[in-house]
Formats: C-alpha cells, sequence, structure tokens
C-alpha cells in the first residue's frame, strides 16, 4: 500500500545526488566547480585543468537531461559557503561585542576540537545551551557553531536596544 503512495524521485534530484557524490568523491572545489559552470554557460573557453574539464563534461550531461541551470548555482554557492565557514565563524566571533577572552574561548571550540557545552547568556541570564560533540570536520564545526549562534543572537544584535551577551563553556 505505501507504493501508492511513495512519490518518485525527479530526475533533477537523481541527477543532483551524483553531481554531489562526485563533488565528494573527487573534493572538487567551489571554485573548479563555479569555473566549470561559466564554461557551459558560455563564459571563456579553455578550462584551466582537467579538473574542470572533467567537471564541465559532466555538467553538460546534466544540461543535455534537462538539469536547470540555477540548481548548479545553489549547489556551488552551498559549498562555497561551506569552505569558507571556518574563516566566516572567526569574523563572525571577531564581530560579537565580547570580550577577548571570550572571542578566544569561541575560536578554540573549533580549533582544539574541543567538547563540552557552551552556554549564551543575555544580559545575565542564560538563554541557550549548545552540546558540542567532538567531530573530525573543523568546518562542520565551524559551520554548525555560526549558524546557531547566529539565531540565538538575532533577536539582539538586531535590535536597537542593547544587550550584554557573554559566553562561557565547560569541556567534557
Amino acid at each position: 500500500m505505501n507504493e501508492v503512495y511513495r512519490k518518485p524521485e525527479a530526475e533533477d534530484d537523481k541527477l543532483e545526488s551524483q553531481l554531489v557524490l562526485k563533488i565528494e568523491e573527487n573534493n572538487w572545489t567551489a571554485d573548479e566547480l563555479n569555473e566549470a559552470y561559466f564554461l557551459l554557460c558560455g563564459i571563456g573557453d579553455t578550462p584551466t585543468s582537467d579538473r574542470v574539464s572533467e567537471i564541465k563534461k559532466l555538467m553538460d550531461e546534466m544540461t543535455v537531461k534537462r538539469y536547470p541551470l540555477n540548481r548548479f548555482v545553489a549547489i556551488i554557492s552551498s559549498l562555497g559557503a561551506w569552505e569558507d565557514s571556518g574563516l566566516e565563524y572567526s569574523n563572525f566571533v571577531d564581530g560579537l561585542p565580547i570580550t577577548q577572552a571570550e572571542k578566544a574561548m569561541l575560536k578554540s571550540i573549533v580549533e582544539n576540537n574541543r567538547a563540552g557545552e557552551l552556554t549564551c547568556a543575555i544580559n545575565g541570564l542564560a538563554v541557550a545551551t549548545i552540546r558540542i560533540k567532538s567531530s573530525t570536520s573543523t568546518t562542520g564545526t565551524a559551520y554548525a557553531l555560526r549558524t546557531r549562534l547566529s539565531e540565538i543572537l538575532a533577536p539582539f544584535t538586531l535590535s536597537s536596544q542593547k544587550a550584554d551577551i557573554g559566553f562561557w563553556f565547560e569541556e567534557q
């Protein structure tokens, strides 16, 4: 009975899954994908590497199967954001109105692969606790922490009212 209600995977989604798998297998970068995309769109005429040629060939095959160009852009953008997440996290932390010791502590969570509980306090009251597990991916930790801290702090950093933001970390 479940077969009746099961929606088949769209062809675009299948192609995208194959592309993502290739990106992971070959460790392709956002810059390489971007160059191949520009070539696909007729901007430029010679790939700078065999890797870019391989990506361009795959993109050609996908567009023949009617894969939308705008979905390449979303993948390239997401991969670029992922690759830049360490620097983005560091810049984000540097921009917070907190002490230098708190900035160093927040950065050390990612840089030293620290596990524990990070508590965020606003005006002296704990508003959120984030449990951080040990990870093999500093990129993943930086991406996740920046995203979560942005969500937690948005109401306070976007407000015209001044808030006293603080953090503490209990290592586990």
